[in-house]
């Protein structure tokens, strides 16, 4: 409904469910932070749908490049341990990193192990709880020639 008041209906679109690697459901979660910290529970037999997210970024109503608002209250680490999974689906990433789940340096070693290269916008405050990130897909890596240069060193 949201979507129709703002008149974005034609070029966006909502899904209610979790992002997960595997189709699932799964309860919220109140992590003691109340609105702010809503996150998803442990896998079960029932609740929100839980879909992977090539799933979700396939079903975007558009040919424009995809921007993902990544803001999942803890679920980055099993998304970005995943990169390989959605990567060539998203241009961009708008990222609300909570560092007590995913740290930076896993964070940068997940973009490292993608098969692109990832423009990486924004500085995190060491030591900081939360860093704020803009990631944007750059060209796809010559993953060939960085295997044959690792097997001559």
């Amino acid at each position: 409904n949201n979507l129709h008041t703002a008149g974005l209906a034609s070029r966006a679109t909502a899904i209610h469910a979790f992002v997960g690697t595997e189709h699932a459901f799964a309860e919220v979660r109140d992590s003691g932070n109340g609105a702010w910290g809503m996150r998803m529970g442990p896998i079960s037999d029932t609740g929100t749908p839980v879909l992977p997210l090539a799933e979700i970024a396939q079903s975007a109503k558009t040919g424009a490049p995809i921007m993902l608002k990544c803001d999942i209250e803890g679920g980055e680490r099993e998304i970005f341990l995943n990169i390989r999974d959605w990567e060539h689906l998203i241009r961009y990433i708008l990222l609300e990193l909570h560092t007590e789940f995913l740290s930076v340096r896993e964070l940068l070693s997940c973009l490292e192990s993608s098969g692109y290269h990832w423009a990486i916008h924004g500085t995190p405050a060491e030591g900081a709880g939360i860093a704020f990130f803009l990631l944007e897909r750059g060209k796809q890596r010559d993953l060939l020639a960085n295997t044959r240069a690792n097997s001559a060193s």
